[in-house]
């Protein structure tokens, strides 16, 4: 994951995440944390509501659906191939499930499909 960021974050930037730039073009990075270097994009005060905003509507272009009352907590996989998923669903704020869920289908490319936010 880490050898994919830098690609990642500029694709997220064009998608609208509006990162600042520096005077070249390129991505402003500031510190985080007790870091020694700089090493974070930033979109001003409100990076994390950018990003939410972005992938928000990125996942509406693509008419990716979100359940909000749906929560992953265990990806079901046998022989390095995701077959189903264990979801965590809460019902009118009071009632709390456990469901194993077997995918109706498994993309070829993992990692692709995982910028998609399964």
């Amino acid at each position: 994951m880490a050898k994919e960021a830098p690609k990642l974050v500029k694709e997220i930037d064009k998608w609208g995440a509006d990162f600042e730039k520096l005077e070249n073009g390129q991505l402003d990075q500031r510190f985080f944390g007790a870091h020694k270097y700089r090493r974070t994009c930033y979109s001003g005060d409100f990076t994390g509501l950018s990003i939410l905003k972005t992938l928000l509507k990125k996942s509406n272009e693509l008419n990716i659906p979100i359940y909000d009352n749906q929560y992953v907590t265990e990806l079901l996989i046998k022989k390095n191939t995701c077959f189903g998923q264990c979801l965590l669903i809460c019902l009118l704020q009071k009632e709390l499930y456990i469901m194993p869920m077997r995918l109706s289908y498994v993309q070829e490319d993992i990692q692709d499909y995982g910028k998609k936010f399964i």
